[in-house]
């Protein structure tokens, strides 16, 4: 039987019937009814069997063409890949991207690389910048931009390795110091002591890595280190030699083998000179207590007070060290830890203080004292900036007279920004606190302790506040930042929108081009906030006012 070859090239059977016929005989099959024209079994044979050769004629086709589209596939995707390649060298666009733009974007995802098969990143893969070295593999342009980039290198995390790991850390120490070429270096050392039981396990492991790094402390910015005082041995080379650090961070700890009294581990710290000559040096935090330091030429200075901490007063009195470009701040201040001593006064020139204190034990409604003890042995003539809070671990007491009698002991100095956060006051203590301070042009206030106490913000204060005489506001005239956190502003709205529309219209010295109020407000019930917003919509739209209401951001502070 003949056999013909389709226009595409395969094969076609002519046996091929249409699909009509093709059911019609089915359905005689099924009915068992006699064909519309009869075909005798030779001839019904003869098909079967012809059709049968035809069909392997198929099968061989389409085998053929099964190999062939294979072949297609792996011969498209092998020049689809080929052509990406060249389009990549000559069109990529990331490729045409400036070094700083792709770094800026390689910076955003590195954090998210894989490691492989660990899930956390170890402090060598950290110390090392393993996920950095993956990105690097993705590209010889990826790879040179990568390796050719300082700043990537410049960060120094070396924390928590232990004794067997420390040449193979001091060996990507070198690396990155390589890599970051002249750039300076912010680096990180956070290690656990480890003593030498050559030595009686009296004196701690040297550490190869920190030694190398202090060889190199001409190069230091940042410097963060969490430290027992005995591993100062292994910076002795930093003396005199840190012409560019700006920053430092000294976290203390006490060794998990104590062989010295808190005392003596405190006096080991008071009497290290190893920063005392850095020339460019300006923020500080420590815990505790300081080395020595050059003191006149720090700008900031941040002290966190421990549990450890028996003799608060010393780090208070670190204050009177600093000039009046300093500003100083301190949290953790326990007043049953303070041991404060009668008629000792620290006077100092900084313009900023930021107190934080903390009590040991929360009792709700029963607002603690302590204010007193810090006032009283403080005098700032220079200050600007004041700032309480009692770091979330209770309320603190207002003391209206210590407040004032501070205010006249340091000659009443201009101060501008008075915050007042986790602290218990009236609205007549707050006025009366305010009559001491008429320059202010920052107010920060909330409600504390609500359930057991009267409001702070009220009708009467915003009343007060808005007060004018002889076209003069006869409240802080000067106000023209006012926070509010907190407070379920259960006032006036109305009251509060009068307020912030005669203060936005009154003319002040402050560098702000409009008045400047955020409120964050805690409500009872979902549509209340929807109501304040709608209240006060005329303010919050006025362009010569800059008003922002936060529902229920009582943990914002501005």
């Amino acid at each position: 039987m003949a056999t013909t070859r389709h226009p595409d090239g395969y094969f076609t059977s002519s046996l091929l019937s249409d699909e009509a016929k093709v059911n019609s005989l089915l359905k005689d099959l099924r009915t068992n009814a006699d064909a519309e024209a009869p075909l005798d079994a030779r001839e019904l044979k003869a098909i079967a069997r012809a059709a049968e050769v035809d069909l392997a004629c198929y099968n061989t086709d389409i085998a053929r063409a099964e190999t062939a589209l294979k072949r297609l596939n792996a011969e498209r995707d092998l020049l689809y890949r080929y052509s990406a390649a060249c389009s990549s060298i000559v069109r990529c666009p990331i490729r045409l991207l400036p070094t700083e733009l792709l770094i800026d974007i390689l910076r955003l995802c590195v954090d998210d690389v894989p490691l492989g098969p660990r899930r956390f990143e170890s402090s060598l893969d950290r110390l090392g910048r393993r996920r950095w070295i993956i990105l690097s593999n993705v590209c010889k342009h990826w790879q040179t931009v990568i390796f050719g980039t300082a700043s990537i290198w410049a960060k120094i995390s070396l924390q928590f390795i232990p004794p067997s790991k420390d040449l193979l850390a001091k060996t990507l120490i070198k690396r990155a110091l390589q890599r970051s070429g002249d750039a300076l270096l912010d680096v990180s050392v956070h290690m656990d002591v480890q003593y030498d039981s050559d030595f009686d396990d009296v004196l701690p492991l040297r550490r190869h890595s920190v030694s190398l790094l202090a060889l190199h402390s001409r190069r230091w910015r940042i410097f963060i280190f969490d430290f027992h005082p005995q591993e100062f041995q292994d910076l002795q080379r930093i003396h005199h030699r840190l012409p560019n650090l700006e920053e430092l961070h000294l976290h203390f700890r006490s060794a998990k083998n104590r062989r010295q009294a808190w005392a003596e581990e405190v006096r080991m710290i008071r009497e290290c000179t190893l920063f005392e000559d850095a020339p460019s040096l300006r923020r500080i935090f420590v815990e505790d207590m300081s080395p020595v330091l050059p003191w006149s030429q720090l700008q900031s200075f941040h002290a966190l007070l421990t549990e450890n901490n028996t003799e608060m007063q010393n780090s208070v009195a670190l204050i009177a060290h600093f000039s009046a470009s300093c500003k100083f701040s301190f949290i953790g201040l326990e007043p049953t830890k303070a041991q404060w001593v009668p008629g000792v006064v620290f006077k100092s020139e900084v313009y900023s203080l930021k107190a934080g204190f903390y009590f040991e034990e929360k009792m709700p409604g029963q607002p603690r004292s302590g204010l007193d003890g810090l006032l009283s042995h403080l005098e700032l003539p220079q200050l600007t900036w004041l700032e309480f809070n009692a770091e979330r671990s209770g309320t603190l007491a207002w003391d209206a007279h210590a407040f004032a009698s501070f205010i006249v002991a340091s000659g009443s100095p201009r101060l501008t920004t008075l915050r007042l956060f986790d602290t218990l006051l009236t609205p007549s203590q707050l006025l009366a606190a305010l009559a001491c301070t008429p320059h202010l042009e920052e107010l920060a206030i909330e409600d504390v302790d609500i359930h057991h106490s009267a409001a702070l913000i009220t009708t009467s204060l915003l009343t007060q506040l808005s007060a004018v005489h002889e076209g003069k506001f006869r409240v802080i005239p000067a106000l023209h930042r006012f926070y509010i956190r907190a407070t379920f502003l259960d006032v006036d709205l109305h009251a509060l929108s009068g307020m912030l529309d005669l203060r936005a219209k009154a003319p002040s010295a402050s560098d702000l081009p409009v008045f400047k109020c955020r409120i964050s407000v805690l409500v009872r019930r979902a549509n209340k906030f929807d109501e304040m917003c709608e209240v006060l919509k005329d303010v919050l739209d006025d362009r010569e006012l800059d008003v922002i209401l936060d529902s229920d951001a009582d943990f914002w502070s501005p």
